[in-house]
């Protein structure tokens, strides 16, 4: 779930600002995680969130389209995977990339008996197996991320682009409106936040709640019937008149 929230703040200064500013947040993060958990943290933060934010930040800002941006930042997330598991390799001194080419190399065996082919898979094609698999789990990812970054800040104003008439019609459904036909707001244009969004809340939140205040509880039916009960007063004036007498 971190995974799609740890991108926004970087996509969000791109937006507002230009894709320097992404860049520039993604450094300072860094520079935030050296000093509190440790440089390898920082390094990781880096290559799984940071770079794949900042090119999909620039991209946007580009205005480039949907496919482009969805191969590009996949492609940017798998080397920086790649780059971590050897990064991590290197650490914590073991071979992972053995570990996942024997995977691979097992998940063919089992693929090759299923569908009655004999022979054993070449290192080579392994490899290409692997690397083509980690490219369609990082493009898949980048392909959720990308839908619901778009149909979210589009919301709040922010241009974003459109998503192909195909794509709009399977997720949101024909009968719905397109999500980032909005105009973005003049503040965004001009590099302010979304404020429209903020004050619909604020006004929402202001609003007074009706309906419990001006209401008087109605009177009990039972009472109307009974007598009144006489008050203290008259009862003790009521007992001392016959003594009197």
């Amino acid at each position: 779930m971190l995974s799609y929230i740890l991108p926004l703040p970087i996509i969000l200064a791109s937006l507002r600002t230009g894709y320097a500013a992404g860049w520039s947040v993604m450094t300072a993060t860094m520079f935030l995680l050296v000093v509190l958990m440790g440089p390898l943290r920082a390094i990781s933060y880096v290559l799984l969130h940071g770079l794949m934010a900042a090119t999909l930040g620039s991209l946007w800002r580009r205005g480039c389209n949907f496919w482009l941006t969805l191969f590009t930042v996949g492609a940017v997330r798998m080397i920086g995977q790649l780059t971590y598991v050897g990064l991590s390799s290197a650490v914590m001194r073991e071979n992972f990339f053995s570990f996942i080419l024997s995977n691979v190399y097992a998940m063919l065996d089992q693929v090759a008996v299923v569908i009655n082919i004999g022979g054993t898979p070449s290192p080579l094609v392994v490899v290409i197996v692997m690397l083509n698999l980690t490219l369609v789990n990082n493009v898949t990812f980048c392909f959720v991320l990308q839908v619901a970054y778009r149909a979210f800040l589009s919301r709040m104003g922010y241009d974003v682009g459109k998503f192909p008439a195909y794509i709009q019609q399977v997720i949101f459904g024909s009968k719905v409106e397109d999500v980032t036909d909005l105009e973005p707001d003049s503040s965004h244009a001009n590099g302010g936040s979304g404020s429209k969004f903020i004050s619909s809340i604020a006004n929402f939140l202001a609003t007074p709640i009706t309906g419990s205040s001006n209401t008087t509880p109605s009177p009990n039916p039972s009472s109307r019937n009974s007598p009144a009960l006489p008050s203290a007063a008259e009862a003790s004036t009521a007992t001392s008149t016959p003594e009197a007498a």
